[in-house]
Parts: structure tokens; sequence; C-alpha cells
């Protein structure tokens, strides 16, 4: 090889080398950077109620908040979006380059079809019992069936007349899930106990409410469990005034009437829309249904705040571990 060859060699493998060292370095520089840094995560929740309409629009609006504070997310809302405008927002956020776009409440599901369609590349969810699409659309949801039993253990022990009512909202799918494992909890305690099953229609029918739930006084029952939202509250105010017992749903009521609700069975939201965007951040999103329950802290019940007597307390915890070890079949 003649002298000139030998140096143009030489430079070669010095330019290789060099080449692949800086390489190296940029690697090592990635590894050190983290995902956050690397390209920001936007996150948005369509909210069909004004945020402080109710527990639940809250907890939505404050799960958003923790996605915020935990994965330090870019995030935006959009709150009171009417049911013909849910495909035009959910299209908006997509066309403005969010990674996850979160639908609060089963009414959402039609429109984040279309829209998850449209935008492939977005990750979308809704807050309900729902497949998905097993691609880019999946849905969030509580394992209702375990805390509605335990809520119905608590009606069960609770009842001096053997009679508990049961106020829901609309019976979706969802809600007739929680109504059904609340009679089942009821009745495994209390074989012999009638439980008023009824539905107002909608969540912000006040009047119905409180004309089921004189209803259910009247007709003897002495617990009152209601899972109607905005229109809840109306039911707590009648059980209060008729001296009986209630027991609330998504977060502790216990300030709105201390003497009247026993125990309120706390939904997590927030909690469960930041497992979600963990799941999206983290590249495991998969466009299907994702549960919790009891075992991950997403469900829990309030403190009985002494309306229950330890014996009573400790036959509810006994059914709690039963529930999360699986000695209790909770199939709808």
């Amino acid at each position: 090889m003649s002298n000139m060859y030998k140096k143009l060699y030489s430079l070669f493998l010095i330019t290789i080398l060099i080449s692949l060292s800086i390489f190296a370095c940029r690697n090592a520089s990635a590894e050190n950077i983290s995902s956050d840094e690397k390209r920001s995560f936007k996150v948005a929740v369509l909210l069909a109620r004004k945020i402080n309409a109710d527990g639940w629009t809250r907890a939505g609006y404050e799960g958003l908040v923790l996605i915020e504070q935990e994965l330090h997310a870019e995030i935006a809302y959009t709150e009171s979006v009417a049911e013909a405008d849910f495909e035009r927002v959910f299209r908006q956020y997509a066309r403005d380059g969010f990674d996850f776009i979160i639908g609060h409440g089963g009414q959402l599901v039609p429109a984040a079809e279309i829209v998850a369609e449209e935008f492939p590349r977005t990750k979308f969810a809704v807050v309900t019992k729902y497949g998905g699409n097993n691609k880019n659309l999946g849905t969030l949801s509580m394992r209702d069936s375990e805390l509605a039993y335990l809520v119905g253990v608590v009606a069960a022990l609770k009842t001096k007349t053997n009679k508990v009512g049961h106020v829901g909202g609309i019976p979706y799918a969802a809600g007739k899930e929680i109504a059904t494992l609340f009679e089942r909890g009821v009745k495994d305690i209390n074989p012999g106990a009638t439980v008023f099953i009824e539905w107002i229609g909608d969540f912000t029918d006040r009047d119905k409410a409180r004309e089921i739930a004189q209803s259910q006084i009247e007709n003897d029952a002495d617990v009152l469990f209601t899972i109607a939202a905005g229109t809840s509250v109306v039911v707590h105010q009648v059980a209060e005034d008729a001296g009986v017992y209630t027991l609330g749903w998504v977060e502790d009521l216990h300030n709105l009437a201390p003497n009247t609700v026993v125990t309120s069975g706390i939904q997590d939201l927030p909690l469960l829309l930041l497992k979600g965007a963990t799941l999206v951040r983290q590249g495991r999103w998969e466009g299907k249904q994702y549960k919790f329950g009891l075992r991950e802290g997403v469900q829990r019940l309030a403190p009985f705040y002494g309306l229950l007597t330890p014996e009573e307390e400790a036959q509810v915890n006994a059914v709690k571990n039963d529930i999360i070890s699986g000695k209790i079949d909770l199939t709808p």
C-alpha cells in the first residue's frame, strides 16, 4: 500500500472513531435527560358540567391538576360542554397536538369513538365502563362492584327496619352494576332486607330526587344510598330532615350532614386519571378498558365517624379483605 493510501486509510479510521465518539456522547447525554425534558406531554379533559357542579365533575378537574403536578404535563380543560359540541371539542384538542384527551363521563363515548378514528396517533380515554377500540381509545373505570358491595354491607348493618333505598341518576351500565352489587351486599348480610332501587332519569332533576327519597322513607326505608351526582345533596337533606341515614358516593360527604351520612364510597377519580395518563406517558396505552379498585387504593370507604359500633366496623373490614383476596364473587 502506497504512503498516500496509508495516509487516507488512517484519516478514514480517525474520522470513524471521532464519529462513534460523538454518537456515544450524544447517547450518554440522552440517557441523562428525563422523559419530561425530551418532549412535552399535553393532556386535556372535557367536562359536561361546570367544575363545581358536583363531586364527580370536580374530581375530573382535580385529576387533571394531579397529572400536571405528577407528570409535569401541559394541561387544558373545557367545562360545561354541551352534547352537540362533544365532537368539536375533542377534535380541537387533537388538532392542537394534545397527547392524551379525556372525556369525563360515559355520555362522551360516541363522540370519542368518531374523533379517535380521525386522529389515530392521539390517545383518547373516557371515564366510564366501555371496551375501547383496542387502538387509541380506551376507558378508565373503577371496579365499582367492590365498593358498591361494601356500601351495601354497611347499609345492612345500619338498617333497623330491614328496608333500604337506592337513588340513582341515569341507569347507565355502570350505574346498574353499582345498584346490583349494592343490593347483593345488603342481602348477603341481611337476607330478609328489602332494597328499593329507583332512578331519577338524569343528574339535574332535584325535584325528582326529592320525590323518590321521600317515597322511600315513607315506605320505611331508614338508610338511603345515592349515586345521583348533583342531585344527591337533596337526598341527604331529605334524609336528615326525616331522621334516617344515608350513604354517599364519590367523595366523603360527612360534613354535609354529620349525623346522617354514615360513610361514603370514595372514588379517587384524580388518582384514576393519573394512572391513565401515566400509562400513556410510558407508552403503554393499549386502547382497552382499564379497571382499578380497592387493591390499588383508587376506591375506599370514608371514616364512619362513630356511626358504626367497633364490632360493625370490624365486620366491614373483614368483608373488604375478602373482596380484595377474591373470596367474594362480585360478578354483576
